[in-house]
């Protein structure tokens, strides 16, 4: 029989059908489960349709955050450590990027380096197989990365809708 705390952990990277077929046809936690999971991907896939396209109207910001003199952090490491959030691996987390495993693993390693902490806690494979979780600073670093882009984005809205209308002028001279 399958380990439930692992399929529950791997969830959110697998498809409602794949999911009910681990958990059995006939289990009726398992119709449960992959209706929730699947309300929840519809309902990420919304709000990340939602922020790009009310930013795409307008010229964009991107933060990208300096912590030493070779190493940054920006909207892609954040991305991935969001992924490895959901999916529990950072294969699984690198898929989702359409990124090799070989890379995701080598951006996980240059995070933790460049922090000088872990910001990834990696779980031995096994009759599971292994996985992934943020630690308590790696939960940390993302929402401080998201509450320092909101501020951005917020502080330079005005510049950016006066760029836009600059720019609209300009394409019909």
């Amino acid at each position: 029989m399958t380990n439930l705390p692992s399929i529950l952990r791997h969830a959110p990277c697998l498809a409602s059908k794949q999911l009910v077929q681990l958990l059995g046809e006939r289990s009726g936690i398992a119709a449960v489960v992959a209706e929730e999971l699947e309300s929840r991907r519809i309902n990420e896939h919304e709000s990340c349709d939602m922020r790009k396209s009310s930013t795409t109207s307008l010229p964009s910001l991107s933060v990208r955050i300096d912590l030493d003199t070779e190493g940054r952090i920006g909207p892609g490491k954040i991305q991935l450590l969001e992924n490895i959030r959901a999916c529990g691996s950072i294969s699984a987390a690198g898929r989702a990027m359409d990124m090799s495993y070989k890379r995701a693993w080598d951006l996980v390693d240059e995070i933790n380096r460049i922090c000088g902490r872990a910001a990834v806690d990696r779980q031995a494979g096994g009759k599971n197989g292994g996985g992934a979780v943020l630690t308590p600073f790696g939960l940390s670093l993302v929402a401080r990365y998201r509450k320092i882009e909101h501020s951005a984005e917020s502080a330079a809205r005005k510049e950016l809708l006066a760029l836009q209308s600059d720019m609209g002028f300009r394409k019909k001279t």
